[in-house]
């Protein structure tokens, strides 16, 4: 029973991870996306 709680605790947090992993490249690609915007802020705000 420890063994199977475990297991699935362990199933959870891989899922976790990939989860974060898909909204973090979502994200990225929407930055990308948008890099003009983004490099004139940075640019020209600092």
């Amino acid at each position: 029973s420890l063994l199977d709680y475990e297991r699935s605790d362990r199933y959870i947090d891989f899922i976790t991870v990939c989860f974060f992993f898909i909204v973090f490249v979502s994200v990225y690609r929407i930055t990308c996306r948008n890099n003009a915007s983004i490099s004139n802020f940075t640019g020209g705000g600092f």
